[in-house]
């Protein structure tokens, strides 16, 4: 039964631990989220620019090609550094995007 007991308290050890490095890593999973329309520079690698974005955090959601526009979600204290990313025209709030055919 000592044995259990001890077991118990070292996972528990662990998890807050983690949570802990997670924390003071600024985990992204724990940072607000924003919903964010991302402008690329006329000739931008849209594919380039959105694994550059998501290396940040960014969760892209879709990508509109013939456009230069993805849309997504950023951590809200990532928002201005972001902008200063290479082939990054601008990256403004929530915006709704209607394709043809929605």
């Amino acid at each position: 039964m000592q044995t259990r007991s001890v077991r118990l308290f070292v996972l528990g050890a662990v998890f807050l631990a983690g949570q802990a490095t997670a924390q003071l890593r600024g985990a992204p999973s724990e940072a607000r989220m924003d919903p964010v329309t991302v402008t690329l520079t006329p000739g931008a690698d849209l594919d380039r620019a959105a694994a550059a974005l998501e290396a940040q955090g960014v969760v892209i959601e879709q990508r509109l090609h013939q456009l230069g526009i993805l849309i997504g979600k950023a951590p809200a204290t990532q928002i201005d550094q972001l902008r200063t990313l290479p082939e990054i025209a601008d990256i403004s709030g929530e915006h709704q995007v209607h394709t043809q055919g929605k």
